[in-house]
């Protein structure tokens, strides 16, 4: 009678186990779903923005944004103190680290989107990958494996397939294309940074520097700016209420908070490949609500951009890019 009394607890336990895992598991697939469909509308909601508010204005708003989440996870005071205990050759780093990723970097972005299209900005935008293997290779000596090579030459390939149309033209960028290969080249340079000076200190710190930093060289400069912020929301168009709503909440909010319950639900490599689908949910976005163009080399050189991504994200990258601290580095450093 014992026996059947502790078979029948030991089944009940195995099934509800089983149970709770299927239970994350779902959790984790959901909230990856919604960070795909979240961060496919961050180029093309900031694109409508442009036109109507200045590439300050928009990296005002997204770092305010950012701040006030930060403080709901982590209290504003906390994190002061943490700040203030840094040392020297620490808090330098953390500065211009917030200068470049939090003020060039966002400011050139901007720019860059509202002279080009949101299609080229999504697929120009992972010239990052690149640039940042070429400057870990370069200051951190770190080892130039073939799977780094591969990733090389098949998103090298695929912005040159862009750039040329599909080899039906002279090679030609857009004025706004640049800007985002050189807030890409900020946005690398931030992360080498941090992996040279501060791999010791938390990324929110990190992250509290970086808006910190916007926002005050946004109040600085407020006074010689041409637009200020109050005759920009004055003049801001009723019509894109609604963009500025679903950049806040969809773009910004939504993606960061389903990102972490998908790598707390799910294996950091299924986060890392499937997150490069994004690709695909920016320029179907940028599609359907901006009515860009999808051509075909767009696509062809989409798909060579993937795979050099894919083979550097699974293949080519060690147990510590992998990590959870990692992938938390990396969302906070891009775009």
């Amino acid at each position: 009678m014992e026996g059947l009394l502790s078979t029948n607890i030991f089944t009940a336990l195995r099934v509800r186990t089983q149970g709770s895992r299927t239970r994350e598991k779902l959790a984790g697939w959901t909230a990856l779903i919604v960070m795909i469909l979240s961060a496919s509308t961050f180029n093309g909601f900031a694109k409508s923005l442009s036109s109507s508010l200045s590439p300050m204005t928009l990296v005002f708003v997204s770092e305010i944004l950012i701040l006030f989440f930060l403080s709901m996870c982590y209290g504003l005071l906390p994190m002061f103190r943490q700040f203030r205990a840094l040392r020297p050759n620490q808090a330098m780093p953390v500065l211009l680290i917030g200068a470049l990723n939090g003020v060039a970097a966002p400011i050139l972005w901007f720019e860059g989107l509202s002279r080009t299209t949101a299609v080229n900005a999504t697929l120009l935008g992972h010239v990052e990958v690149l640039l940042t293997v070429l400057l870990a290779v370069t200051l951190l000596s770190e080892k130039f494996t073939r799977a780094h090579q591969a990733s090389i030459v098949a998103i090298f390939v695929g912005l040159v397939i862009i750039g040329l149309k599909g080899f039906t033209e002279p090679l030609t960028f857009q004025s706004g294309d640049l800007l985002i290969v050189l807030a890409s080249l900020c946005f690398g340079s931030g992360g080498v940074l941090f992996r040279l000076f501060l791999t010791k200190v938390p990324v929110e710190l990190v992250v509290l520097s970086r808006s910190s930093v916007a926002i005050v060289t946004f109040i600085l400069l407020s006074p010689f700016m041409q637009n200020p912020l109050i005759m920009e929301i004055s003049m801001f168009p009723s019509a894109l209420v609604i963009a500025l709503v679903g950049f806040a909440f969809i773009s910004r909010f939504l993606n960061l908070m389903s990102f972490y319950v998908a790598i707390d639900h799910l294996p950091v490599s299924t986060v890392s490949m499937f997150a490069t689908l994004t690709i695909i949910g920016s320029l179907a976005f940028a599609h359907f609500y901006l009515g860009e163009g999808v051509e075909w080399y767009h696509v062809l050189g989409g798909a060579c951009i993937i795979a050099g991504t894919l083979i550097l994200e699974v293949v080519g990258a060690p147990s510590a890019h992998k990590s959870h601290q990692h992938l938390r580095r990396k969302v906070h450093h891009r775009p």
